[in-house]
């Protein structure tokens, strides 16, 4: 009976520590890489007539190198360069008369490659209201 008990407790302690393991390195695995891209964000920040706003930013403390590039449906690049600021905020005027649809901003740190890319459709919708009152005369 003892050498069951002191078998069982073996095989017990050794799972533990197996799955003990596995849950250390799952959380070595999901920590992010680079604070740079993972600190980005892109707000859509008004719409007129003519143009759409949108507006970049992130926090960038090591003053690390970064791009930041907009690509179009097709994969061409509308808008590409690098910076290296340390508290990034910048907007994008986009003539709404190109049809723009989807678009992709792409943040890349130039350290280590990371990336973290941010999709956009956009869509025009024609709304038209018509109102009926009734006048007394």
């Amino acid at each position: 009976m003892k050498k069951q008990i002191l078998r069982s407790l073996k095989i017990f302690v050794k799972g533990s520590f197996f799955a003990l393991m596995l849950t250390v390195n799952a959380q070595a695995i999901a920590q992010p890489f680079d604070p740079i891209v993972k600190a980005a964000t892109v707000k859509h920040i008004s719409t007129t007539d003519a143009k759409i706003i949108f507006q970049v930013s992130l926090e960038n403390e090591a003053g690390d190198r970064f791009g930041v590039s907009i690509k179009d449906e097709q994969g061409n690049t509308i808008f590409q360069d690098v910076y290296s600021e340390k508290k990034f905020d910048k907007k994008f005027v986009l003539d709404k008369s190109e049809n723009i649809g989807k678009l992709t901003f792409i943040v890349r740190s130039l350290k280590d490659n990371q990336t973290q890319a941010f999709e956009v459709n956009t869509t025009t919708r024609l709304v038209e209201n018509v109102d009926v009152t009734v006048k007394k005369l």
